[in-house]
């Protein structure tokens, strides 16, 4: 008896299931005005799942059977980064990422069957350049190689995507020449740890590019990883300007020329154009008044690893300044100044390189008072007659005390806030309280939370988010935040 009900226990236990657990999607991007035919990693079960996107123009139809799905996207949809959730009655998968490419793009899907993981036996790619390949390194230790025309003379661009998908890979790429030596290896670029290989081609012939990765973060058994989550895009150019935007350095403004002190406000550019080149500028700064200083190559994508060092008047070093904002290797300071006169910038790359992409943006400017707020879930299940704790954690900087309150938008029928906490005039972490009544309806959806100001014709409004960005974390993805949270209401069984 016990054993026939173990086993009806269990049954009952399967046919519940649970929250969808897809963490990707291949090919990680479509066209606007298509219709793509994509595969979910991760597993949903029961199939079909449910599916919310960031852009609800964006429409799905799965498949009888899992994991594929077919994604419409019209052709008036922006090209850029979106999120896709997948849920059912049990709860919600974390959001992932999908790019909706340009509209011209030419693209090509890596067939999986075919073994691509030799040189030898490399895919062989006729689709004139530029093109963009899909790929998947699937299974683990997976290598895929891919061989491409090039002529003598032209340069040869491979810009990678796969990191800034949050799909789990620090790739590299390797470009073999024709006769089967290695000529060339690119692993991280400027701004994350995606590859961008620059080749210019000595001779005509079939050259071969093999992609790899290991996995971020790292683990202690290092080998190539791989995995059906671990997609990614590769942009095949002859040209820089054939290459998506949001890969390719901003020029920013031209070098400013500097003969004098400046006087804050300052908005310049300037280059490190040797190796070893240390740049001096010298502002006036005024006794009891603050400065924001900001020095930024990683917002433009320009090579550079800036180092800081601030003077007195005296010549006198107040502070070295390396890295500042987390995930970002840009230098940045807020100065009280102490004493007038003229004081002294000296700026270097922290490996002492140089060149024309060893730019950077020097900002000195008033501070001024900000405030973020960050929430330590994107997903939240409540069941009929409880309550959940949404934790918040409110930053203030540059001496912001604006009276705020906490507002939700869009809970479902039976949800309400039981808790409204004060938000501090200091940074610290506050609780918001959700409760379900005991009749709430079993209901699936997104909400989100704002922090809005109480004074003023236009009072700011911040929306409370959640971070991508962790411990774990080591450069920005394509996004960084998700503003709409998901809440999971359950019914109370019968």
């Amino acid at each position: 008896m016990r054993y026939f009900l173990a086993l009806l226990f269990f049954a009952i236990a399967t046919a519940r299931g649970a929250p969808p657990a897809n963490d990707g999607i291949f090919p990680c991007s479509g066209k606007a005005g298509a219709t793509v035919e994509v595969e979910l990693s991760g597993k949903a079960n029961p199939w079909p799942p449910s599916f919310w996107c960031s852009n609800p123009n964006i429409s799905f139809s799965p498949a009888e059977k899992a994991p594929r799905v077919t994604l419409t996207i019209p052709s008036d949809v922006s090209p850029g980064a979106v999120l896709i959730r997948t849920w059912n009655a049990e709860g919600c998968s974390e959001p992932f990422l999908f790019l909706i490419a340009a509209a011209t793009e030419r693209s090509i899907v890596e067939d999986e069957k075919q073994k691509n993981r030799s040189l030898g036996e490399a895919a062989v790619i006729t689709e004139p350049l530029p093109c963009v390949i899909h790929g998947r390194l699937n299974p683990s230790k997976d290598v895929d190689c891919y061989q491409i025309t090039l002529k003598q003379g032209e340069t040869f661009y491979a810009y990678m995507e796969g990191y800034t998908f949050r799909n789990g890979i620090d790739s590299m790429v390797h470009l073999y020449h024709p006769n089967g030596s290695r000529v060339m290896v690119a692993h991280d670029n400027a701004v994350n740890q995606d590859p961008q290989l620059i080749y210019q081609v000595p001779e005509s012939g079939n050259y071969t590019l093999a992609v790899m990765a290991i996995a971020t973060p790292p683990t202690a058994n290092v080998h190539f990883h791989g995995g059906t989550k671990c997609s990614y895009r590769i942009n095949l150019a002859r040209h820089i300007k054939d290459l998506p935007s949001r890969l390719v350095p901003a020029k920013g403004k031209p070098d400013a020329e500097i003969s004098k002190a400046l006087t804050p406000p300052i908005d310049i550019f300037r280059t490190l154009s040797k190796p070893g080149a240390a740049d001096s500028v010298t502002f006036t700064a005024k006794a009891k008044e603050s400065y924001q200083i900001d020095v930024e190559a990683f917002p433009h994508s320009f090579s550079t690893d800036p180092v800081l060092s601030l003077y007195r008047p005296d010549d006198k070093l107040i502070k070295v300044i390396d890295d500042g904002k987390k995930d970002y290797p840009d230098s940045n300071y807020l100065y009280k100044s102490t004493v007038d006169g003229e004081h002294k910038l000296v700026i270097k790359d922290r490996y002492d390189r140089g060149g024309s992409d060893f730019r950077y943006r020097l900002r000195i400017y008033e501070p001024t008072p900000g405030i973020s707020a960050t929430v330590d879930k994107s997903n939240y299940t409540i069941e009929a007659g409880k309550e959940i704790s949404v934790k918040i954690k409110i930053t203030r900087s540059n001496g912001h005390k604006a009276p705020l309150k906490l507002e939700v938008d869009g809970l479902p029928a039976g949800v309400t806030i039981a808790e409204t906490p004060e938000v501090p005039e200091k940074s610290g972490e506050v609780t918001l309280k959700l409760k379900a009544t005991n009749e709430a309806p079993s209901k699936q959806g997104a909400f989100r939370i704002a922090l809005k100001g109480t004074e003023g014709d236009k009072p700011e409004a911040i929306p409370a988010v959640f971070s991508f960005q962790d411990k774990t974390t080591f450069a920005p993805f394509l996004i960084d935040e998700v503003r709409d949270l998901w809440l999971t209401v359950k019914a109370k069984k019968p």
